[in-house]
């Protein structure tokens, strides 16, 4: 018995290879090789490459020699085009470290381009980091800077926003470069890193959202506060210029009529006079 895997990346002319009883992985990756228009190789999960491993017809390694899980049949188009495969290779591939859905995920040059990727965005997320600072300020690079916030006159139960590392590697665990992809294996760890990363940004933003709406409800409170006492100062001290126009008028009319009444008692007293005079 055996297995067939054929190769097509729509450029090259389909390749069908038997994996026959015996058969070493060694072996077909040496009939790949001599396909043109393809490349094998075997990686085991320490990035060696396996010299050779012997296969049966029904996909089981002989004498455990290779484990599951921990190498892969690295297969790339020489010419970039992405490659499909097909053909009753499922007992194989799941040895293999590969879905059997789609066997061969591998274009030419695609480590390349995804490595660099990676490396890029982990560098963007450093830089992230180092311009989210603000007035010597900055509560996402992992220095313990915490922020405090006053909320009353007295200085009393401040709000404190504590400092988080959200760098790449010391803060969001995600690996410092790719170079480590040397198998499937590796790569499954990396992107369960960065399932972790993710679900730290989004309790840490949550906890950050929850700090900013409490400061601005304390800031909201504080400047109806603030207008209230500068309001009931102001009509403390700013005067009704109609009532206090018709206030002085009151007491000059009044004193008016005092003198007027002087004036009269003394006109009195002078008459009074004047007839004993």
């Amino acid at each position: 018995g055996g297995s067939t895997l054929t190769l097509t990346d729509g450029t090259n002319p389909a390749a069908t290879f038997t994996i026959a009883t015996g058969e070493t992985l060694q072996g077909l990756v040496d009939a790949i090789n001599q396909t043109t228009g393809f490349s094998a190789s075997i990686i085991y999960g320490d990035g060696k490459t396996l010299s050779s491993a012997t296969v049966d017809g029904t996909g089981a390694p002989n004498g455990n020699t290779l484990a599951v899980g921990s190498a892969y049949l690295n297969i790339v188009s020489t010419d970039g085009q992405a490659i499909a495969a097909s053909g009753s290779v499922a007992n194989v591939l799941k040895y293999l470290g590969l879905n059997a859905a789609s066997a061969v995920v591998k274009t030419g040059g695609s480590d390349t381009t995804d490595i660099a990727s990676y490396t890029n965005v982990i560098d963007q997320i450093n830089q992230t980091i180092t311009d989210s600072n603000y007035q010597g300020n900055n509560l996402i690079d992992g220095k313990g800077n915490n922020l405090t916030v006053q909320v009353n006159e007295l200085s009393t139960n401040p709000i404190t926003v504590n400092n988080v590392d959200l760098t790449a590697v010391s803060g969001l665990g995600l690996d410092a470069n790719a170079n480590a992809w040397t198998s499937s294996t590796a790569i499954d760890a990396s992107v369960t890193k960065i399932n972790a990363a993710l679900t730290t940004l989004q309790t840490k933003a949550t906890s950050f959202a929850n700090d900013l709406s409490l400061i601005q409800n304390r800031q909201d409170f504080t400047t109806n506060l603030v207008n209230t006492l500068q309001n009931g100062s102001s009509q403390l001290v700013i005067a009704d210029k109609n009532e206090e126009g018709a206030n002085m008028l009151a007491l000059q009319t009044q004193q008016q009529l005092g003198i007027e009444a002087l004036s009269l008692s003394s006109q009195a007293n002078q008459s009074v006079l004047r007839l004993f005079g």
